[in-house]
């Protein structure tokens, strides 16, 4: 079986590295499955990590996407009342 390069520019697994994984540059011996409450552990873990937007941000990103979404349905049904419109005046006898 001919060998390709990896796109992303990782060697294909040796002998020596069967088995593990490769993260963040360091290798891994791969694990079993974690327990549920290992799991929550890990969970709660990485979310107290995550950067939390203030409460401001948080309201004035929700404001910019509803407005989004408000400007975005209104073109599209005006668009769709338009096409809709149009159709009937060019086919209507």
């Amino acid at each position: 079986m001919p060998h390709y390069p990896d796109p992303r520019g990782e060697s294909p697994p040796s002998e020596s590295t069967a088995g593990l994984r490769l993260e963040d540059g360091i290798r891994h011996r791969r694990k079993g499955r974690t327990t549920p409450f290992q799991f929550l552990r890990d969970v709660q873990g990485e979310l107290s990590r995550v950067a939390w937007p203030s409460r401001a941000q948080l309201v004035k990103y929700s404001l910019v996407v509803l407005i989004t979404l408000v400007v975005m349905v209104s073109m599209i049904f005006g668009m769709s009342v338009g096409f809709r419109d149009l159709a009937n005046y060019l086919l209507t006898p």
